[in-house]
């Protein structure tokens, strides 16, 4: 199986503290897979921060819950649906004790408890019952490791692990395994197709992708996509990074769907104890306050932090954003802070974190897709053309006379990001999204990675 085949799934697996479980979420993590973990203790918190660290990309969280509780069931597929837009597979794994008494085995055996195996009807429907979600249920004999047991977690554990990715993997590739006529009804977003793609990215182009990062001490993120050809040049496209600023081309998108000329024109009120580091714009006009069409300019142009947290506010806070972006179809943007805690993001955190590839195509959506009216669409474009942050980025990267308009974004750990539309002197529209982090929290960026990274891919691309 290659790596990464499960790219854009989300795995549910209970009893993932220890065993079976845990071995099995680790192996779904190897393939790419997004996870939710629970078990009846804390451990599975510490095991999923295990797995996260080692697997960016999975965004593994862990949640203690009881299956054969509903409400703990109803906040499960909630996290589920906040993260990751809904679980695509569960995994039954692990066992529980049966309600009532020991059983007489338990107590010829010492007092310890003999679990019995969890079944599928023992988990709340609000789990099993989702229409149209790809279910692969796995159950598992349960046991406790230990003393007899507890050699066998590194080597049969992850044998039974690996089979079982072996097999939801080819029910998920092909398509199978459908709700029953009896679900309930779904709460899954909606989703955009994906534009049809063709890689154009060879060995030879992750190699370079691969010597930058030794270069610069970094690791990398690249999609571009040409919008007319459908090429495509990605590298790590699905890992995981913190996306700083350039959410805020996302916020200025997800107004523009909605709010009139008047709308804009409404004057937002503000406070001097409402500025945050880095406020250029509204630093100016505390008291008077800004129009809700220059504060989206000053967020996307000057990238002023005190702009970008009023912008929130229109939306609902962060997790406004965030539904906007699930029901656009992005699966994998978490938005979870405002300024400027959002640029704060340690190694193996998820909040406020994205990818290369879902930033590319939210973009797309916003600027050259139909989500935005024409006169959005051109504000979002205009604004996007006049940054003027992004001079030594993907600015740099590209050929003279083309046109670019682009959000930057930069953080802790080194963290330097530009996400971009280019418009080449001939042909069509060009996606190209570009992030990066360094290991240590107090790592500076590198600005020329970026331009050389974007380099790189075009060239790959033609």
């Amino acid at each position: 199986m290659s790596a990464g085949v499960l790219r854009e799934h989300t795995v549910l697996v209970t009893g993932a503290a220890q065993g079976i479980g845990a071995a099995t979420a680790r192996r779904f993590a190897e393939e790419g897979a997004r996870l939710l973990l629970t078990d009846l203790t804390a451990v599975v918190v510490e095991a999923a921060a295990d797995i996260a660290a080692d697997h960016r990309g999975s965004g593994a969280i862990g949640i203690t819950a009881d299956v054969t509780d509903p409400d703990a069931c109803d906040g499960l597929v909630a996290s589920a649906l906040e993260r990751h837009g809904g679980p695509d597979v569960l995994v039954v794994s692990g066992a529980v004790l049966q309600r009532g008494a020991r059983s007489r085995s338990s107590r010829r055996r010492g007092g310890h408890l003999h679990e019995h195996p969890t079944r599928p009807d023992q988990v709340h429907p609000t789990i099993l019952c989702r229409n149209g979600m790809k279910l692969g249920i796995c159950v598992f004999d349960g046991m406790m490791p230990g003393r007899n047991t507890a050699s066998m977690v590194n080597s049969k554990y992850r044998t039974v692990g690996s089979a079982v990715v072996v097999v939801l993997t080819s029910v998920l590739l092909a398509g199978c395994g459908g709700a029953s006529a009896g679900s309930a009804p779904s709460t899954a977003v909606p989703t955009t197709p994906a534009p049809t793609t063709t890689p154009a990215a060879t060995a030879a182009t992750a190699a370079a992708f691969a010597q930058l990062e030794g270069r610069f001490h970094a690791r990398l993120g690249v999609y571009v996509l040409d919008t007319g050809t459908g090429r495509t040049v990605t590298y790590q496209a699905d890992q995981r990074f913190a996306f700083c600023s350039t959410y805020k081309a996302l916020a200025a998108g997800v107004l523009l769907e909605h709010d009139t000329d008047a709308q804009l024109d409404k004057i937002i009120t503000y406070q001097a104890a409402d500025l945050v580091d880095y406020s250029p714009v509204t630093g100016q006009h505390v008291g008077t306050g800004m129009s809700l069409r220059d504060l989206l300019a000053a967020a996307i142009q000057q990238s002023d932090n005190t702009a970008a947290n009023l912008l929130l506010a229109q939306l609902g806070g962060p997790g406004g954003l965030q539904r906007a972006l699930r029901a656009l179809g992005d699966r994998t943007t978490n938005v979870d802070r405002t300024e400027p805690t959002v640029n704060d993001v340690a190694p193996g955190d998820v909040r406020d974190t994205s990818s290369a590839a879902a930033l590319g195509t939210d973009l797309r959506s916003f600027v050259l897709g139909d989500v935005l009216p024409a006169g959005g669409r051109q504000l979002l474009t205009n604004w996007l053309q006049g940054n003027t942050t992004g001079g030594p980025y993907i600015r740099a990267g590209v050929p003279v006379g083309w046109t670019v308009g682009d959000k930057t974004g930069n953080g802790g750990h080194g963290t330097r990001n530009d996400i971009a539309v280019v418009w080449p002197t001939g042909g069509a529209p060009i996606i190209v999204a570009v992030l990066s982090e360094r290991d240590s929290a107090n790592a500076a960026s590198d600005d020329a990675l970026i331009a050389d990274a974007t380099k790189t891919a075009l060239a790959a691309l033609h």
